[in-house]
């Protein structure tokens, strides 16, 4: 489950920030917003009038009225007045999302010494892509969560384990465009050695073990029946993979 609330940015950070009016981001959204500071320096955006509904909602991943911090096209955080900006989670997903924007997700490729991808079935629960194929492990950021502190929160959340920040490895990252959302994701590669894992039941419905050598066709990805966002990263990662050998 996501934890919120980081903290307080670091004051090097602000360099960075895509520094906004309300007025220009509703330009950006093409919606008219209602805008609430919040606890922790940030502003809450959103087109609903009611903009205490998520306040009970911050420690339920999954609510829709979880905060997601939202990003430009550069992955660079929208800010208000010097305050990160917040959409809840159902105006980021699905029909009638507030558009252009971005929030942020991470994801890891677990390989065994068998080299076998872990692709876990998702929970029939998820509100995006339920009972498909995912990455082994898929998490949105926190707040002001850097992308690899996501990744190691994710191996305790989804699969009940720990796991060191050095074990993973970098392979790329994509702007995730489709009909459901707009996320800039950030994806690892972790090699398997122990195998012990206690899979959450509310993130994933099965774990399954593919072998990398069926995944290199086209007809191979298709039996997995992957979720179609991530597709595009699972191929060039399967594409590195190749190239090694």
């Amino acid at each position: 489950m996501a934890n919120n609330m980081e903290g307080r940015r670091p004051a090097q950070e602000l360099e960075s920030a895509k520094n906004v009016t309300k007025e220009e981001l509703e330009k950006i959204a093409k919606k008219k917003l209602n805008f609430m500071v919040k606890k922790d320096g940030l502003i809450l955006a959103s087109s609903f009038e009611d903009l205490n509904l998520g306040d009970d909602a911050q420690d339920t991943e999954g609510s829709p009225y979880e905060w997601f911090q939202i990003f430009d096209e550069k992955d660079h955080p929208y800010r208000i007045e010097g305050n990160d900006v917040v959409l809840y989670r159902k105006e980021c997903h699905g029909k009638g999302r507030i558009e252009n924007v971005y929030h942020r997700g991470t994801d890891v490729w677990i390989v065994n010494p068998k080299n076998e991808l872990m692709v876990p079935v998702r929970s029939a629960k998820k509100d995006l892509y339920s009972s498909m194929g995912d990455n082994s492990v898929s998490e949105h950021n926190s707040i002001r969560e850097p992308y690899l502190g996501t990744a190691v929160r994710g191996f305790q959340e989804e699969l009940g384990i720990s796991v060191p920040p050095e074990g993973l490895s970098l392979v790329c990252k994509f702007p995730v465009h489709d009909k459901n959302q707009w996320q800039w994701s950030q994806y690892y590669v972790f090699p398997d050695k122990e195998g012990k894992y206690n899979p959450s039941e509310e993130e994933i419905g099965e774990v399954r073990w593919i072998p990398l050598q069926n995944l290199f066709t086209e007809e191979g990805i298709k039996k997995i029946n992957f979720r179609l966002d991530h597709l595009p990263a699972l191929k060039v990662f399967l594409e590195k993979i190749k190239n090694k050998k």
